[in-house]
Parts: structure tokens; C-alpha cells; sequence
């Protein structure tokens, strides 16, 4: 797991007064880092709206199903 991502964040929001439950998250690569920082940033309360890699990309302004979408990837 790759939490340096989440920790930085955090930090940032919390130097301007927001958590992870204020904010909507893109994120470009879905590879082994990408996807576990866009998994703990859900797990945290963020809504992740938006991902892409080398094969395309998904958005849905209501928020992504992250551990659904891990194991699309994984399948195919």
C-alpha cells in the first residue's frame, strides 16, 4: 500500500481547515499506486470521481465503486 499520497493530502487539507469528506478526487494512473491511494482516499470519506490509465478512463460525478473498479481491472 502506498499511503504517502493520502498522508500528503491530508496534511494539505488540513492546513486549509477540510478532510478528505470535503473534496472530490481524479486520479491519472490506476496502477499499483494509483489504486490503492484512490482505495484509501475512499476509505477516508473522498469521492472519487474520476480514473484513468494507459487503457482509458472512467468518470461518474456521483463517485466511483474504487474496490469494484480494482477488480474490473484485475479481470481484464
Amino acid at each position: 500500500r502506498d499511503s504517502g499520497c493520502l498522508y500528503a493530502l491530508e496534511a494539505y487539507l488540513a492546513d486549509h481547515g477540510r478532510t478528505l469528506e470535503d473534496v472530490t478526487v481524479a486520479v491519472q494512473g490506476f496502477g499499483n499506486v494509483g489504486s490503492w491511494a484512490a482505495r484509501l482516499m475512499a476509505e477516508q470519506g473522498a469521492r472519487i470521481i474520476a480514473v484513468s490509465d494507459v487503457t482509458g478512463a472512467v468518470y461518474n460525478a456521483d463517485g466511483l465503486d474504487v474496490g469494484a473498479l480494482v477488480e474490473h481491472v484485475k479481470q481484464t
